[in-house]
């Protein structure tokens, strides 16, 4: 017998694998991370029949919203609040 989860598990090594291991790293639902992935580029791909993403991607993904968001933010509050 051919012990395949060593293999597996060797593949996905510090990957998140699945939209249930992305949203508890993330603490976003499934529906609003595949929202983000379709407007934002949310970085997460099919792998196979997996949706997989690294926790590195996403924290540089989030870091990158955020410094964007506060740069929107900076913008209005220089011109007045409109």
């Amino acid at each position: 017998m051919t012990d395949f989860t060593a293999s597996y598990t060797a593949t996905f090594a510090g990957l998140l694998v699945g939209w249930a291991e992305i949203t508890a790293y993330t603490r976003k639902s499934g529906r609003t991370l595949r929202r983000y992935r379709q407007l934002m580029e949310f970085p997460a791909f099919r792998f196979g029949r997996h949706v997989v993403s690294s926790p590195q991607m996403i924290d540089r993904w989030l870091f990158v919203i955020d410094q964007l968001k506060r740069n929107i933010t900076r913008g209005r509050n220089d011109r007045g609040g409109n």
